[in-house]
C-alpha cells in the first residue's frame, strides 16, 4: 500500500502502523483529567470528561464538561467537510462562545485533524482513503 509513495511518507506509514495492526479509520476517544480555566501565573485546573469522534478526512467532533457546579461550562469543537466551530455553554443551557465559518479556524481545526489522526488512526491518510491522490 506504500510502496509508490516518497520516501519520507514510506517511513512514516512504516513507523506508524506496524504488521498486523487493523486499518482503522475512525477513532473514539474518551478522556478524563483536568483542564486549565486560568493563566499562566494562576491556573485554576478544573476536573474535565470529554469524548471525541475523530473520522479523518471527514472531520472530527470533541465535547468536553469542565468544572464544578454554578461553575460548570461545556465545549465543542469540530471540523466536518470543511465547516469548523467552537462553541461554551455555562451549565449546559447558556451558550457564552460561538466561532464558526471562519477561513483561519477552519484551517486550524482542518491541522489539528491530521496532527491526531497521524497518532490514532493513521490508516485514514493512506492513499487509498484519497488523502495522498495527486502526488507526484
Amino acid at each position: 500500500m506504500v510502496t509508490n509513495l516518497p520516501s519520507a511518507a514510506r517511513r512514516f506509514f512504516i513507523f506508524a502502523i506496524q504488521p498486523g495492526t487493523p486499518l482503522r479509520k475512525i477513532a473514539q476517544i474518551w478522556m478524563n483529567g483536568h483542564l486549565s480555566l486560568g493563566t499562566l501565573d494562576k491556573s485554576n485546573y478544573q476536573p474535565m470528561t470529554g469524548h471525541q469522534l475523530l473520522a479523518s478526512p471527514l472531520g472530527f467532533i470533541w465535547k468536553v464538561r469542565t468544572g464544578e457546579g454554578i461553575y460548570t461550562a461545556y465545549r465543542s469543537d469540530g471540523f466536518i467537510k470543511g465547516d469548523s466551530w467552537t462553541k461554551f455553554w455555562l451549565f449546559a443551557y447558556l451558550p457564552i462562545l460561538r466561532i464558526a465559518g471562519g477561513h483561519d479556524h477552519a484551517r486550524a481545526a482542518f491541522g489539528r485533524m491530521v496532527a491526531e489522526a497521524c497518532f490514532w488512526t493513521p490508516a485514514s491518510l493512506l492513499p487509498q482513503n484519497g488523502v495522498l491522490g495527486g502526488h507526484r
